[in-house]
């Protein structure tokens, strides 16, 4: 029979978790209203860029803290969560997968801040940098987007198919637009209507078309995202499990 202790500790990891899931998801419909009454902002799609990063670290701090008190009624340490939990180093490498393709949003903004110093922010924003610049930009993440896949074969699994997995995890949410939010998101600022320059973009702008867009705006873009994030769950499960 569980204790009272162990039973209000569970709780309060069922909450925990609820907080601390570190993308978009359904768990939003609970958290999102709370942030709401917490900061008096009202979170919608024109201004969710905007407001993500602050919503986003007010929503670890929360998860932080019911973490703290469950762990505490349940007696457990770090480790044993994370042995409870059996996260396993390959959902770990995918995570960090995905943080590489934060780096690299992150690189992308102060390109735009050392543009600023010599032309307007608003042509970095939409593109004008020519294709040299870009070339070169790519050449870096992809540079960035190999090291998780290169340390997970040497040092923790030499699996062809796990490693390829985490390449394509970088690549995939790149490609479907993870950057680009991501770009306004660590400014804090609203992401445009309409995003001309990404209606050529092989996937961006095909996803855009697919859906009846005349053009990528603020909506197609995270659209593409989410289906971007669909992709990786279907493609790592697969590798992991039939390869």
């Amino acid at each position: 029979m569980v204790s009272k202790n162990k039973a209000i500790g569970f709780l309060f990891l069922a909450l925990a978790m609820i907080f601390l899931i570190p993308i978009p998801s359904f768990t939003d419909v609970i958290t999102i209203p709370i942030y709401e009454k917490y900061s008096g902002v009202n979170v919608n799609m024109e201004n969710l860029s905007s407001t993500y990063l602050d919503y986003f670290i007010w929503q670890m701090i929360v998860g932080i803290i019911l973490l703290a008190i469950a762990l505490y009624f349940l007696g457990w340490d770090l480790k044993m969560l994370m042995k409870k939990l059996d996260l396993g180093k390959y959902r770990i490498a995918v995570g960090l997968a995905v943080l590489s393709v934060i780096l690299v949003s992150y690189l992308d903004v102060q390109g735009a801040i050392y543009w600023s110093s010599f032309s307007s922010v608003n042509d970095y924003t939409n593109g004008l940098q020519g294709p040299a610049f870009w070339e070169f930009f790519k050449s870096i993440a992809f540079s960035i987007f190999i090291i998780v896949p290169i340390c997970y074969w040497f040092f923790v699994k030499k699996d062809f198919s796990e490693t390829l997995s985490l390449f394509l995890t970088s690549i995939i949410l790149w490609f479907f637009g993870l950057a680009d939010v991501l770009y306004f998101v660590l400014q804090r600022i609203n992401i445009p209507e309409i995003l001309p320059h990404l209606n050529n973009h092989p996937i961006i702008g095909w996803v855009s078309t697919t859906l009846g867009f005349e053009q990528v705006t603020n909506i197609s873009l995270l659209i593409s995202v989410f289906i971007g994030f669909i992709v990786v769950f279907l493609t790592t499960k697969v590798l992991k499990e039939r390869f």
